[in-house]
């Protein structure tokens, strides 16, 4: 029988070791992170916890759905897979969330009620191979800077320099999920899981890169570089030598993953090869919600 268990009946010291024997797991299903990054969350399993799942949810208008939050890809089907019985999963989703925005690692046979989409992020396994304008951008900047880079580099530091570069060119790093980074990212080093990496230029800071080591994978979070050296292809150089980073400690490289082109584009002239996900969908809302959000966006 399996059950679906909030996140605070849960024995959270347990469901980390389940995750941490399962090899193919992510970072995104540990408690600390889904602590961090959700609004609430439950996790599928069966009584012995042959297998589980996170769900992660958020309450609107008294209803609960399904939703991927911020800074989280993909949930995995934690442990035996073939002992999942999908229609039960189906069953419960319909009936506990009205409506769904449900990500997961794995292709899930589904009935028709509910609808599937192809997602994508993008990786590096064993061997970076540079796009011929990668290399360009990364030998011009060697040329014009003297660049000093260090690991271990301040998280604050690059943390403060994120959040006083990035909301002049993306509107989210002024809203109040964005703030979540800052948590994710403390307890990520309380966690003993942060990698960081630093641009120096005559010993000021530039740009830095963010990522959690997991399960030998080397996960990027978030990176920024000054309006100036992000013109001279700061980004190119950085993420070049992240990626080196994991594979000289043989890790695999996640680029985090985007279904924005031009940030696939990017990650693909880096070596970044693409790797599917799916998104799973479902709307049950009643029709008093939906006129409700239908009223709300007009008064945007």
């Amino acid at each position: 029988m399996s059950n679906l268990v909030h996140n605070n009946q849960l024995d959270k010291q347990r469901w980390d070791t389940f995750v941490d024997a399962d090899p193919d797991a992510t970072i995104f299903n540990k408690s600390f992170y889904l602590d961090t990054v959700c609004d609430d969350w439950y996790v599928y399993h069966d009584e012995v916890f042959t297998y589980g799942l996170v769900i992660c949810v958020s309450l609107k208008l008294g209803l609960k759905h399904v939703y991927p939050p911020f800074f989280h890809r993909y949930s995995d089907v934690i442990g035996d897979q073939s002992k999942l019985d999908i229609l039960e999963l189906e069953k419960v989703l319909l009936t506990e969330f009205s409506s769904g925005i449900f990500h997961l690692s794995t292709k899930l046979n589904f009935d028709s009620q509910v609808e599937l989409k192809s997602m994508y992020y993008q990786q590096i396994e064993d061997e970076i191979v540079l796009s011929n304008l990668s290399k360009r951008k990364i030998k011009k900047i060697q040329k014009e800077f003297e660049i000093e880079l260090k690991a271990d580099s301040s998280s604050d530091d690059i943390v403060n320099l994120i959040f006083d570069v990035l909301p002049e060119r993306v509107p989210f790093f002024k809203s109040k999920d964005a703030q979540k980074l800052r948590k994710l990212i403390s307890e990520a080093k309380k966690e003993g899981v942060l990698v960081t990496l630093g641009a120096f230029v005559n010993k000021e800071l530039v740009g830095g890169l963010i990522g959690l080591n997991y399960h030998n994978r080397l996960l990027y979070l978030k990176g920024v570089c000054t309006d100036d050296f992000t013109e001279h292809g700061m980004m190119y150089y950085l993420m070049s030598h992240f990626n080196e980073m994991a594979l000289k400690n043989d890790m695999g490289f996640d680029f985090g993953g985007s279904n924005v082109e031009g940030v696939r584009y990017f990650n693909q002239k880096l070596g970044g090869r693409d790797k599917h996900y799916y998104k799973f969908s479902w709307d049950n809302n009643p029709f008093w919600y939906r006129f409700m959000k239908k009223m709300k966006k007009r008064l945007l």
